[in-house]
């Protein structure tokens, strides 16, 4: 019985360790969503620059996908917020396609009512 308690415990730890873990990630996805929004990127390739002397995403190491999810979390905290406690009390794990449904589902709604 004492090994079962223990190994539930160990299970819950890890459980918040990664919900802590997963919460500092969509944070530094949020800040890199901010700063690539003030960012004017060429649409050059790998190594090339625009005439106003941009570089592209590619030339960081960033691909569109990653920088279209990032400003997504940035410029929706209040939904982002909204995904951590739902996982917390479902004992879930938060993710990055957890807030970009959301914001989806939002949109969606939105565009319903109109």
């Amino acid at each position: 019985m004492q090994n079962q308690c223990a190994e539930i415990k160990t299970k819950e730890a890890a459980l918040i360790d990664a919900q802590d873990v997963a919460e500092l990630v969509l944070n530094a996805e949020a800040k890199l969503g901010e700063i690539l929004s003030r960012i004017q990127f060429t649409k050059g390739g790998r190594g090339k620059t625009g005439s106003s002397g941009g570089t592209s995403l590619q030339d960081k190491n960033i691909t569109k996908k990653e920088s279209h999810y990032a400003q997504t979390i940035a410029k929706n905290p209040q939904v982002v917020e909204e995904v951590k406690k739902k996982a917390k009390v479902e004992g879930r794990i938060p993710t990055t396609q957890d807030v970009v449904k959301e914001v989806q589902r939002g949109r969606d709604k939105v565009a319903y009512r109109l």
